[in-house]
């Protein structure tokens, strides 16, 4: 991508006399907007007037070019949209002095303004033909011309030279129209001043969040939550999906146990600080917040705490290491490695002073204080809709919620179900919804094509749902087709059909701006670059770039730009919500409950300046008059379900289905999954009442069997992200269940099989109180005797 220029062009000297100098990319486009918007932006597709600034990667060509999405039909177009600059590859400043010279002046010939403009003449004598016909061009040439009349520009043509100049001093252009324009160069920061003071180049806003509160925030201040506007128009809710697959003792980088301290490291810890800091200021980040049973119990690990304690001094030691591997060298990187150095001894001072190595036990403080709300899940993330019995979605569950009551001390309200993944009534066996009702649950999320041209029932029969009256119909199904409506589907809750848990659906909208691919935020050339590590330490020195730079190409990381960024987006992304809040109580004169979706580990992990965008976020729609900043939980108790909905079965997965999980690449794993899950019923069965040895092998073989069902190991096959090695986690589990289920069935248990048990034990010891009765194939299940667990 180009470098935006900041001063004047000027082209190499032709001849003694010649001298070329014209307006910047910045003056080109700004004078552009006030000529072509000067009405107001509108979509040069459906003509709509309702426009807002879209995210804003960098155009290859023309950088400072400002793109707009249309809320009517979500057409994405950009200032040179529908004229005779789109699909050029020539700077609008060359395009300009075309204009001029072509339109302004006589006597210039294509071939000399090709030779002053260093372009071929073959483009030349195109742009001029075009330029001749185009009545933005016209336009354009009449303000060139006034402002050379006001003395802003200054022309000379003779036979043999042309000589244009800029008098900066009196270049006086019209300010923008339509939407603000500020995306502006950011002012360096001197070699001088950064070897001064070393922070100067540290301005990455996560950073100094975490340094902040290290050095002492108002910790011991009783929080007082900001009220809101009471004419606030709807409810919008953050949900962070945190979790991990059990890596337990399973290895090193790249697969395995890192990727947990990597989360630890630039998620979890960063994430309480950022919560911490907004509630100094005396902010409520109301964040809904999963934490899977099989992440927590990881992460109370004493294991896998030392081993991060380990692997953070090393990151400390590889960021010292190339500071001064680059000192004298490259300034640049030395102070980006100073500051990753800071940034990791601020991480570990967090983890084992602020939190005293308990992360859980920090997120459930700040949950008592009101701060976040903890949702529940699955214990090991199993795909329920694809478990072949009833007893294996029912010990997903219940282990799912008496994990979260072991570490929380209550029971949970919401629910997530892994990937989204919802079945219903089917062949016989009750909807996921009944096994979530059964545990207490109140609420669960889906994802918002679960909605999309579902069946509703319409209002009848009053019943009491987990908020209140929820308007319903038992028994009476009536069809809904898709219509113009579905787009506000997202902003209610129902309560699902014959149950009294409700379903709250991402919104699409406000998901995209974040996950797309195309669309979202994390792509912005200016964010720094996942993939690219330094061949050395490992560590990350380099931006985005674009879209199709590859990694030798990309250029170094700037924390200033990228703080930039990250407040451009946060504001484009307050402003968005506001005005679908707006939209949806001016459409239909009710207050709408939205909802945004994402995984944890996308703020920070992969997305490093996520953490400081969702801050932002958080502090501007705090202050927000007409939306309301809640839980999940609070917003249904603002806005209670008012219908009942079957839902579609399906997934957050790429096509909404099964497909990732149960492809062609994964789906040789599930018959081996539900010949494990009939065989530990039959266990279940045969050991009515177990004493001794036999209750642990039973147990162990029974938590083999949950983490054998996880998710994660299709997930991986399937995306390719760590085929073999979920392959192998996969038949490590498989092997070590069905070496103890044949122990079992064979007969007496041996002093071997005691020793294996107690080994796998080791390696594998989620969920301690686990009780192999849950997966006895009976209504009402066998309560173990005490003393009967391991």
């Amino acid at each position: 991508m180009p470098k935006k220029s900041t001063t004047r062009r000027k082209s190499p000297v032709l001849d003694g006399n010649t001298e070329f100098t014209f307006l910047t990319e910045d003056d080109c486009f700004r004078l552009l907007r006030s000529l072509r918007w000067k009405a107001g932006v509108s979509c040069p597709r459906c003509h709509a007037d309702h426009i807002g600034r879209s995210v804003a990667h960098p155009l290859s060509t023309h950088p400072p070019s400002q793109r707009y999405l249309c809320l009517k039909c979500h057409h994405h177009f950009n200032d040179i949209a529908g004229t005779i600059f789109e699909k050029s590859k020539t700077p609008l400043w060359k395009w300009f002095a075309t204009i001029h010279l072509v339109l302004n002046t006589k006597g210039v010939a294509a071939r000399r303004i090709a030779e002053l403009l260093e372009s071929s003449e073959k483009t030349t004598l195109q742009m001029v033909h075009r330029i001749k016909k185009d009545a933005v061009a016209a336009q354009i040439a009449k303000h060139l011309e006034s402002l050379r009349k006001h003395g802003a520009i200054k022309i000379k043509v003779t036979k043999h030279d042309v000589n244009i100049t800029v008098i900066p001093q009196r270049l006086k252009l019209p300010p923008d129209v339509g939407l603000p324009d500020k995306r502006r160069p950011v002012d360096g920061v001197s070699e001088h001043q950064i070897r001064q003071d070393r922070t100067a180049l540290i301005k990455a806003p996560e950073y100094n969040q975490i340094t902040a509160f290290a050095m002492g925030s108002r910790n011991n201040e009783a929080f007082v939550y900001r009220p809101h506007s009471p004419n606030f128009k709807g409810t919008f809710s953050f949900v962070l999906h945190s979790h991990l697959p059990y890596v337990r003792l399973a290895g090193r980088w790249p697969h395995g146990e890192e990727w947990i301290h990597e989360a630890m490291s630039e998620t979890y810890l960063p994430l309480l600080n950022v919560i911490r800091v907004l509630r100094s200021k005396q902010i409520s980040s109301k964040l809904t917040i999963n934490l899977t049973p099989i992440l927590m119990e990881q992460l109370a690990d004493p294991l896998i705490k030392d081993n991060f304690v380990a692997y953070v001094k090393d990151k400390i030691a590889r960021s010292e290491i190339d500071a001064e591997r680059f000192k004298g060298i490259d300034v640049h990187k030395e102070n980006l490695a100073l500051a990753y150095a800071q940034r990791y001894k601020d991480t570990l001072y967090s983890f084992e002073t602020l939190y005293g190595r308990d992360i859980i036990g920090a997120f459930n403080r700040l949950q008592d204080e009101g701060l976040v709300e903890i949702a529940a899940s699955a214990a090991t993330h199993g795909y329920l809709p694809l478990l072949a019995t009833d007893t294996s979605i029912r010990a997903q569950v219940k282990v799912g919620v008496d994990t979260y009551k072991k570490y929380f001390g209550r029971a949970p309200s919401s629910f997530w179900l892994p990937e989204c993944a919802y079945r219903p009534e089917k062949d016989g066996r009750p909807p996921i919804e009944k096994f979530l009702e059964d545990e207490g649950i109140k609420a669960f999320f889906t994802e918002s094509s679960a909605l999309t041209g579902t069946t509703v029932h319409p209002k009848g029969e009053s019943r009491i749902g987990p908020y209140g009256y929820v308007i319903g119909s038992r028994g009476v199904r009536k069809e809904r087709p898709p219509t113009n409506a579905d787009e506000w589907a997202t902003y209610s809750a129902y309560n699902v059909y014959d149950s009294g848990v409700a379903v709250v659906a991402r919104n699409a909208r406000t998901s995209m701006q974040v996950w797309s691919a195309a669309h979202g935020y994390p792509g912005d050339y200016w964010y720094r670059e996942f993939h690219k590590r330094d061949d050395a330490s490992g560590l990350q020195y380099w931006r985005i770039s674009g879209h199709s730079t590859d990694l030798a190409s990309k250029a170094l990381y700037d924390p200033g730009r990228a703080s930039q960024r990250v407040s451009e987006h946060a504001n484009h992304f307050a402003w968005l919500v506001e005005e679908l809040t707006k939209n949806y109580f001016g459409a239909t004169g009710d207050k709408g409950m939205m909802t945004a979706a994402y995984d944890t580990e996308l703020f920070g992990h992969w997305w490093f300046e996520g953490l400081d965008w969702l801050a932002h976020v958080i502090e501007k729609l705090s202050n927000s008059a007409s939306v309301r900043l809640v839980t999940v939980t609070e917003a249904l108790q603002i806005k209670p379900p008012e219908t009942s909905i079957d839902l579609r079965e399906g997934s957050w997965g790429s096509r909404g289905d099964h497909s990732t999980w149960n492809g062609f690449d994964a789906n040789w794993m599930w018959p081996i999954i539900h010949s494990c899950e009939k065989k530990m019923e039959s266990l279940a069965e045969a050991y009515p009442v177990a004493v001794g040895p036999t209750v642990q092998v039973l147990n162990q073989a029974a938590r083999e069997l949950l983490l054998l069902e996880s998710s994660d190991w299709p997930f991986l096959v399937t995306t390719g992200q760590a085929r073999d090695y979920a392959i192998d986690r996969f038949k490590i589990h498989l092997r070590r269940f069905q070496v103890l289920a044949s122990a079992l069935e064979s007969g007496p248990i041996t002093s071997v099989t005691i020793a294996q048990c107690k080994e796998w034990r080791e390696l594998d010891n989620p969920f301690p109180q686990l009780d192999y009765h849950l997966f006895t194939p009976k209504a009402e299940l066998v309560v173990a005797k005490k003393g009967n667990t391991a």
